[in-house]
């Protein structure tokens, strides 16, 4: 599945991709890079936790791999449990990263997508908009506010973790990381951005078809999804 992820960022102007696993899985990574080809430089990087106990969480992994590397650029960030597709163009990020550039490189842009059920929007997000619009298809909105599932949502438009952001980001997830102990869930940290006015955020809609495979039946979903294609 990641292979698609790759192939999708390959179209960027983007030269460096960094990849975190944890102990457990990355000899698998390294195996898998060995016989992957892609003109990106790729690091695959090993947080050192191998259990539920001591991972690090979404948050506290991106920004490992940040310190780490001293990486101090724009950031495109995609969870590798998040496979999108789009007809004719594969894992399609150009427009979401159009949509980046639009807005001068000085806002935070996230992909969304309708899932088309409360029930699943529940385990998700529930996002408002300025002015409460609903942005259409290949639309954007800003956001402003964000919560992580919510009980009683009322929309099915969720924000996934396909998102770009300007390297002032860095300053802000390092804030983040001082003052906050729970470094787990990236949308936390999304939420957090909005509601302190760190910089704007704005939601643009995919058109594609999304899975989040870190989900078993969205796996086996997506795995008969590809064989049909």
């Amino acid at each position: 599945m990641i292979n698609h992820v790759v192939r999708g960022i390959e179209t960027l102007p983007i030269t460096d991709i960094f990849l975190v696993t944890n102990d457990k899985f990355y000899n698998q990574f390294i195996d898998w890079q060995k016989n992957f080809d892609t003109k990106l430089k790729m690091r695959i990087l090993n947080d050192g936790t191998r259990s539920n106990e001591d991972r690090l969480g979404a948050v506290g992994d991106i920004w490992h791999v940040i310190e780490k590397c001293g990486i101090n650029d724009d950031l495109l960030i995609v969870a590798g449990d998040n496979l999108y597709y789009e007809k004719g163009t594969g894992y399609n990020l150009k427009p979401l990263n159009r949509a980046f550039e639009d807005l001068g490189k000085n806002a935070g842009v996230v992909g969304l997508y309708d899932v088309k059920s409360l029930a699943i929007a529940k385990h998700m997000n529930q996002i408002t908009f300025v002015d409460g619009k609903i942005p259409l298809t290949n639309e954007k909105a800003q956001m402003i506010k964000i919560i992580e599932k919510d009980s009683e949502p009322t929309s099915t438009l969720i924000a996934i973790m396909v998102e770009a952001y300007p390297r002032t980001v860095i300053e802000c997830l390092r804030d983040y990381i001082k003052t906050r102990e729970n470094h787990d869930r990236w949308g936390d940290f999304r939420g957090w951005l909005v509601k302190e006015n760190k910089m704007p955020v704005y939601g643009y809609r995919l058109p594609g078809k999304w899975f989040d495979v870190g989900i078993i039946e969205e796996l086996e979903k997506a795995r008969r999804f590809y064989e049909r294609i």
